[in-house]
Formats: C-alpha cells, structure tokens, sequence
C-alpha cells in the first residue's frame, strides 16, 4: 500500500515525494481561488473541482 492510499483510507502516513508533490500543487490552487473575484464563479467553481475532485 502506498503512502497515498494509507492517507486516502485514514491510515497514518510518512510524507513521501509524492504526497509533498500534491501537498505543493493543492496550496497554488487554494492561492489562485483565493485570488478571484467572488463574481468569477466558473473560475472559482473549476478550481474547487480540482482540488477538491
């Protein structure tokens, strides 16, 4: 089982090059939703998407 899925299930986990990766590419795109304007709700609405899933 990888790191990622230990995480995934609640398991505890050891950050690895791959959840720091994820970790890293989450926070630009909180960054980027909370830069918006509240009136650019498609923007807004696909960034949740992303992060979210």
């Amino acid at each position: 089982m990888t790191e990622t899925e230990r995480m995934k299930q609640g398991y505890i986990w050891e950050d690895d090059d791959e959840n720091m990766a994820l970790q890293a590419k989450c926070k630009t795109l909180v960054l980027k939703f909370n830069e918006l304007p509240p009136e650019a709700m498609e923007e807004r609405e696909a960034l949740l998407h992303d992060i979210f899933g």
